[in-house]
């Protein structure tokens, strides 16, 4: 039996969210004009194309849960 979920209001309206602060703008803005920093973004890896068996048939999915 699933569980209650607790009373939350989650969704916001435009009107509840507080306006972003000067320091907050200036901050974004000078990150922007900073260099991206790419090290930590994994390589990619090499890719292997699937081979169809002799009926035309791709293999079947690999589970999420293996």
């Amino acid at each position: 039996m699933p569980k209650k979920s607790v009373s939350r209001k989650i969704v916001r309206s435009a009107a509840e969210i507080p306006p972003a602060s000067r320091a907050d703008l200036d901050r974004l803005r000078a990150a922007m004009q900073r260099p991206i920093d790419t090290g930590e973004v994994p390589e990619r890896r090499k890719f292997q194309r699937l081979k169809r068996d002799a009926s035309g048939r791709l293999p079947p999915r690999k589970s999420a849960r293996t």
